[in-house]
């Protein structure tokens, strides 16, 4: 399935493939949600609105999708991401929320209406990315995006956890929530 949609074409795949995304493709299935990829192959979507490049539709097949989701899930995966469970308290929450304000992390990314367009919006960041991958990033951003130009802040394990448990609150029903509640 990867050779018929030519996903090398743009994505590296073990190694090989292009940069057009500059996304390689090689622990994909620990970074994203089961869910979120399923339905990102059903209408895909930029990412990232100040660039140029995007994904084109596939229009492939229930069972290709499915297929491609369970190798994703199952043979994309990095060993080191661990699995974190969405499972943080409100105090968590709040705390990372102050940190993600006292770094100016709404410098680069989109939260809400509000924001910049150099980073990945964020405003539903918890529907699509696994804690587990958002806590390793966080706290090395370099590995994994070797290019990208995220700060490395030399994070404590707290203040990471605090960051992670923020970000992957960051849901679309959770955004409701926090809407109907006045916040």
């Amino acid at each position: 399935i990867v050779d018929k949609y030519r996903c090398r074409s743009c994505h590296v795949v073990y190694g090989k493939g292009g940069w057009v995304s500059m996304h390689p493709l090689d622990g994909e299935g620990n970074a994203v949600k089961r869910e979120w990829l399923r339905n990102y192959f059903d209408l895909p979507y930029s990412l990232r609105p100040i660039l140029k490049e995007r994904m084109v539709n596939l229009k492939m097949s229930e069972e290709e999708a499915g297929f491609l989701v369970n190798f994703f899930s199952t043979v994309m995966v990095d060993n080191s991401i661990p699995d974190i469970k969405d499972t943080f308290t409100e105090e968590e929450i709040t705390r990372g929320q102050s940190l993600f304000d006292k770094y100016g992390c709404i410098s680069c990314h989109i939260m809400g209406k509000g924001g910049g367009y150099v980073g990945a919006p964020l405003t539903t960041v918890g529907d699509r990315l696994t804690a587990g991958w958002i806590y390793m990033f966080l706290k090395n951003p370099g590995y994994y995006k070797p290019r990208s130009i995220q700060p490395d802040y030399g994070f404590s394990k707290e203040d990471t956890r605090a960051l992670t448990a923020y970000l992957a609150s960051c849901k679309e029903i959770k955004k409701d929530i926090r809407v109907s509640q006045g916040k």
